[in-house]
């Protein structure tokens, strides 16, 4: 089955990439995709900066290592950034500490 997924290159906003990943975790679903699948399967759609990105990460870090923890979420303030920027580091950081995103009130 085609499902035509979309092929994620860069975000200039944060939102750009929930919606790539949003689009992407629809695939999923309608795929019925094991989690190890899903991620051999999106990193097939990452090119330009973002798949130069994941060339470097497999090469830098050894599979299953997580680089950045919970303690780096938590560490997180605005300081001299932009709310942009807080904004984009907030995302970028949420994914690694979810137990303190998952609801609307944390």
């Amino acid at each position: 089955m085609d499902t035509k997924p979309p092929v994620f290159k860069e975000a200039l906003e944060p939102l750009e990439a929930d919606e790539w990943i949003n689009t992407m975790e629809q695939k999923f679903r309608l795929l019925r995709m094991t989690e190890e699948l899903k991620a051999e399967y999106a990193v097939h759609q990452l090119q330009g900066p973002a798949g130069i990105w994941w060339s470097h990460h497999r090469t830098t870090y050894p599979e299953g290592t997580l680089i950045i923890g919970t303690a780096e979420f938590m560490k997180l303030s605005q300081g001299t950034k932009s709310v942009k920027e807080y904004l984009h580091a907030f995302n970028n950081l949420a994914r690694y500490a979810p137990e303190f995103v998952n609801t609307e009130a944390k």
